[in-house]
């Protein structure tokens, strides 16, 4: 017969057992989702890196289309890049640039437009977009974008020119003379070329004394 105490230690002994049996299961539990995350972790990274990789081979190819005015065929690889990734400001650039090569200024202003929505103090952005609003005539535009630029960088100072030769065409002469006295101060070695400019301005206001003084200094340069 066995001893009552031997009976409970068996039964104590089970339990233990079916504890540890728990225990491991559960930790196997614990372990499965944290597995399963570093898997799919990894497994992104890889996708991620496939991506760069494929997005950088497509911009080889781009840039050698482009060097070899393959137009059509850049325009392709551009826009697959687009269709990979939309939310690079960079991929709109490029296509606008390679819209103005192809003379469609409409598509590349939309496509400027979406690269400044998406990054806007992108520089060459505004570059590109203030030389098109200014060949259209939008002087307005033109000048808008042209004093974001120089806000973003002032050392650009030529940005003061086109600013000033913009006001002049819209005509606003006013504006213009106050723009090309500020152009004067900044880049003395153009002072010539401002001197006829600003000149042909006090002429159409009537300020002939002035216009007069401005001509007379370009003509001595």
């Amino acid at each position: 017969m066995k001893h009552p105490f031997d009976t409970s230690k068996n039964f104590f002994t089970k339990i233990a057992a079916h504890k540890k049996k728990i225990a491991v299961l559960l930790i196997a539990v614990m372990i499965l989702p944290y597995l399963t995350q570093t898997f799919l972790e990894r497994q992104e990274q890889k996708r991620e890196e496939k991506g760069v990789d494929l997005k950088n081979e497509a911009l080889d190819r781009f840039s050698d289309y482009v060097t070899q005015s393959d137009y059509d065929n850049g325009l392709k690889e551009i826009n697959g890049l687009i269709q990979m990734d939309g939310s690079n400001p960079q991929y709109f650039l490029k296509r606008a640039g390679l819209y103005v090569l192809l003379d469609q200024r409409d598509l590349a202003l939309d496509d400027l437009n979406t690269t400044l929505a998406l990054s806007p103090d992108l520089y060459d952005a505004l570059q590109l977009r203030s030389q098109i609003y200014d060949e259209k005539g939008e002087y307005e535009s033109a000048i808008a974008d042209y004093q974001k630029m120089y806000e973003l960088d002032s050392t650009q100072k030529d940005v003061l020119m086109y600013i000033a030769d913009c006001y002049q065409q819209l005509p606003d002469y006013e504006k213009a003379i106050e723009a090309y006295d500020t152009a004067a101060r900044e880049l003395p070695e153009y002072a010539s070329a401002i001197a006829y400019a600003r000149g042909v301005c006090y002429y159409s206001t009537e300020e002939f004394d002035k216009a007069v003084t401005d001509f007379l200094n370009y003509y001595s340069t």
